[in-house]
């Protein structure tokens, strides 16, 4: 008898840890990235992909640059019906529309990016050499003014949205996860947009980066920041006080 219960035992044991096994879940998408964004190079490599979410179907190469602004003064949509493409400027879109939720995710998704990136570049540029500092602070000016505008965009076309600002605030379980105000999500774009005007260089003066075509620049930074200021003092939040910002930030562009 005791030796059959010995052998239970072992068994009950060895099942317990292959459970153990069994529920440690590994993260094929983290693999490799210690070994990453080591220097300057590695780190504009990975600047380029989140770059690459605003040529995507779901946002400017699509969406957000036609779809979803048939429904403002900037276009217009012949006809009557309310299907297929004019579901969403004659405002008949629903919950399974798809349009929404594929423009949602993929802005998620790119912010996603843009935290890692700014997580990475924060954690390590300390230790490089001062050319590669240099470029550095200016890719990590870049991550966070895209972030800044991946956010514009969430705020401005769904309200009152999740502000995630780490890549550990994505793996939150869905019951964690609150809105937040519009104001909070106005007041973290300002802060990634003036910390990426103040390292970005104006583009007539950029000769450090290999390549400025298509990037951010101290100008860009701004006039994006000029537009927030203008959006935020309307619809919600209505905070006036953004006016006078937007008129001073403007001239310094101008």
């Amino acid at each position: 008898m005791k030796k059959y219960l010995l052998y239970t035992l072992s068994v009950l044991s060895l099942l317990a840890g292959s459970c153990s096994d069994l529920l440690e879940e590994t993260s094929y998408t983290e693999i490799g990235k210690e070994n990453y964004v080591n220097n300057a190079k590695e780190a504009e490599n990975v600047l380029q992909g989140v770059y690459k979410n605003l040529a995507n179907e779901y946002t400017y190469s699509y969406h957000l640059s036609l779809l979803f602004t048939i429904s403002t003064d900037i276009a217009q949509c012949e006809g009557s019906a309310t299907s297929a493409f004019r579901e969403i400027p004659t405002n008949s879109h629903n919950a399974s529309t798809a349009a929404i939720s594929q423009t949602w995710q993929k802005l998620y998704s790119a912010i996603y990016e843009a935290n890692d990136l700014i997580e990475m570049l924060s954690s390590r540029i300390d230790g490089w050499g001062a050319s590669d500092r240099t470029l550095g602070t200016i890719y990590l000016g870049e991550a966070r003014a895209l972030r800044a505008l991946f956010y514009f965009e969430l705020v401005r076309w769904y309200g009152n949205i999740i502000l995630t600002t780490s890549t550990s605030d994505a793996r939150k379980r869905d019951v964690e996860y609150e809105q937040a105000p519009p104001a909070d999500v106005y007041a973290q774009i300002e802060e990634d947009l003036k910390y990426a005007a103040e390292v970005l260089p104006w583009a007539v003066d950029d000769n450090v980066r290999p390549s400025k075509a298509y990037r951010f620049s101290k100008g860009a930074a701004l006039g994006l920041l000029t537009k927030v200021y203008c959006t935020w003092a309307g619809y919600p939040v209505h905070d006036e006080s953004k006016w006078a910002e937007s008129a001073k930030v403007a001239r310094r562009v101008g």
